[in-house]
Formats: C-alpha cells, sequence, structure tokens
C-alpha cells in the first residue's frame, strides 16, 4: 500500500435501478447493445485513517454513478460491463471495465436457495492494472405463484498495481 494515499472507510447506500437498455456508438466506433442495464448510484461519507485518533477525523462526502450492462448473447460466458456515467446525467459515457461470470453454485434448499454468482475481470487503466473480483450472493424467494430472487449481498475487491498506483478497495455490500 502506498502510505502517501488516503486510508480509511465508507458508509453510504447503493442502488441498482433497472432501465431500457441504451444502444449507442462507443468511443472505439462498435456499437454497444446489451440484453439488461441498470443504473447503479452511490453516496455516502467518506473517514480517513489518522495516526492520531485524538485529532479531528477527515471526512468528505462521495458520490458516484455506473451503468452496468449484462450481455448474454455475445460471449461464451455471460459478462456484465460497466461504464462511466457522463458528470450530471444518467448517460454512458466510456467503459470502466468488463467482468466475466466464472462460477455459480447454490447452497440451501428449495424453500432457502441462496445462488453465488463469482465473477472477475481485468483492465488497464494508462500505466496501472486493475484486477477485480466480485461475488454476489442471491436469495430465491418462493412467494407463491412467482418466484422472486433478491440480492443480498455483494463484494467487491479491486487490487490496483501499477507506477502510480498500489492499493486493494474491498468493498461489501449488504440489504438494508
Amino acid at each position: 500500500m502506498n502510505a502517501a494515499e488516503p486510508s480509511g472507510n465508507c458508509v453510504g447506500t447503493a442502488t441498482f435501478t433497472s432501465r431500457q437498455p441504451s444502444i449507442f456508438v462507443d468511443g472505439d466506433g462498435k456499437l454497444q447493445n446489451a440484453s439488461k442495464e441498470m443504473l447503479y448510484a452511490e453516496k455516502g461519507e467518506f473517514e480517513m485513517m489518522t495516526v492520531n485518533s485524538a485529532t479531528n477525523v477527515p471526512r468528505f462526502s462521495f458520490s458516484r454513478k455506473y451503468v452496468w450492462r449484462f450481455q448474454e448473447e455475445k460471449a461464451a460466458k455471460p459478462e456484465i460491463s460497466i461504464w462511466f456515467v457522463k458528470p450530471g446525467t444518467e448517460q454512458i459515457d466510456y467503459l470502466f471495465h468488463t467482468f466475466h461470470v466464472q462460477n455459480v453454485s447454490k447452497t440451501g434448499d428449495s424453500d432457502n436457495c441462496v445462488v453465488h454468482v463469482e465473477c472477475s475481470g481485468g483492465h488497464l487503466c494508462v500505466e496501472d492494472f486493475y484486477s477485480s473480483n466480485y461475488a454476489f450472493a442471491i436469495h430465491d424467494q418462493p412467494d407463491g405463484e412467482t418466484e422472486e430472487s433478491i440480492l443480498k449481498s455483494w463484494n467487491m475487491l479491486h487490487e490496483v498495481r501499477g507506477p502510480k498506483k498500489d492499493q486493494v478497495i474491498e468493498t461489501t455490500f449488504t440489504r438494508a
């Protein structure tokens, strides 16, 4: 870890909102289409770790939006791409990264089944490489005539290595 970079904890909320998939031409001139699309929005407060806990702890607000796009027809393994959003809008700007479903497993019985989905991917950002892993826990909840799946929790881990960055960003999301 780079001691010169701020470290700390974030606490906040994150939401996914389903929406009609966007069709657009990306910066490389490729037509982008998806099977499903969700707007992801996060906001909260970052509290920096300090050497001396007697001093005032620096805090600041954060917020960010991304578009998550699910593509099941294009690849042998389903893939999810995450796109930055143009500031002040909900429109797709440019690609953050793509990751692929690596493993799906189930635990529990038909009344209380949990589906575990593991995904991974990576991308080069200038000269720094982001290696990313995601793990989702989805509870299948039978409710009579229909079955509803509920995302209960997920973890995200980004390891960033390169000449400018040496950091680990670990995030755990749990349903309120």
